[in-house]
């Protein structure tokens, strides 16, 4: 009986020590350098995050290094972070369609849902819809009019299959009650230059860099996929004002290990939403052709997990995999 209560209060005092040991983690973090991986090749995400993560430096009073894993669309660096330990010092930026995946592939070498946590979101950029020379139509009710009349017939380029591109023009198919031939390609860069030649009628591809295209006539803008009109072209109606409740991004966010402690993820929240909000850093960001997303734990994990519920029923009733 007394070896039995002994046991018990050795277990007692072995939990109150870990909850102190990982207290005090929190209270002295961070101690050492933090790491954000980049899963991209040097670039865009590259250049944000060299907006960033000065500032994030300063409030955290450590030193913030972006380090590179790049390949399989990014995924191999959030699989570094969900396979290292979970104490704030291992990041990654990451797009939300690195949770898409795991509704296209079968086998995934992490669950998102399960093994992340968001720190919070950064940025999101809407998609523009144009045609080319060969397509008819120069407005959307008129392309929606001309597809349900030719079934099929209208092509369109996205930058690969499963690629948010992708799912944006499955979801506006749907919701138009029509049917037009996806061609993917590469990359959005090549999307838009078959375009331009007329070997596709339509591309999905990025709103910024798009709207050169639109400004020397080489393309017709249908639509922005935004929530609000472009500034460029306050004159074009966006998708969602011909098909109420339609809005596609490509968004992302900067996460950690799903067990990092609650104080870390608080501490990690406050300098990147500092960072968003900073004014010179976020003119910088939107210069960029896009919207800093600064949002609280709570806010991010939510925005996060919707958009993933409605691109995995995108994803089924398109009936895409990538696997197969």
């Amino acid at each position: 009986m007394l070896q039995g209560i002994t046991s018990y209060r050795r277990f007692v005092l072995g939990l109150a020590l870990a909850g102190f040991s990982l207290t005090a983690g929190a209270q002295n973090f961070p101690a050492k350098p933090i790491t954000v991986l980049d899963g991209f090749p040097p670039g865009f995400y590259d250049v944000l995050l060299r907006h960033l993560i000065p500032i994030m430096s300063q409030e955290l009073g450590q030193p913030v290094v972006v380090d590179y894993k790049t390949g399989a669309g990014g995924s191999l660096a959030v699989d570094a972070v969900t396979k290292g330990p979970a104490d704030g010092y291992l990041l990654v930026l990451a797009e939300h369609s690195s949770a898409v995946y795991m509704h296209l592939l079968r086998k995934l070498p992490f669950d998102p849902y399960k093994d992340l946590a968001v720190v919070s979101s950064v940025i999101r950029a809407p998609f523009l819809l144009v045609g080319g020379p060969t397509l008819k139509a120069t407005t959307l009710r008129e392309l929606i009019a001309e597809a349900k009349a030719n079934p099929g017939k209208i092509s369109y380029g996205h930058s690969g299959n499963g690629t948010m591109h992708h799912l944006a023009m499955e979801m506006f198919q749907k919701r138009a009650g029509i049917n037009l031939l996806a061609v993917p390609f590469k990359g959005g860069a090549p999307s838009r230059t078959a375009v331009v030649a007329g070997t596709v009628d339509l591309s999905i591809t990025g709103e910024d860099a798009t709207k050169a295209l639109v400004a020397a006539g080489k393309v017709k803008a249908l639509g922005p996929t935004s929530e609000s009109r472009m500034v460029s072209l306050p004159n074009l109606p966006t998708i969602g004002e011909i098909m109420p409740g339609y809005t596609a991004y490509s968004a992302a966010s900067v996460f950690a290990h799903a067990a990092t402690p609650r104080p870390i993820m608080a501490r990690l929240n406050a300098a990147l939403v500092k960072a968003l909000r900073d004014p010179e850093a976020s003119r910088k960001v939107a210069g960029m052709g896009v919207e800093p997303e600064p949002r609280s734990l709570e806010d991010s994990d939510r925005y996060w997990r919707k958009e993933g519920e409605i691109w995995a029923e995108v994803i089924r009733s398109a009936n895409i995999r990538l696997d197969e």
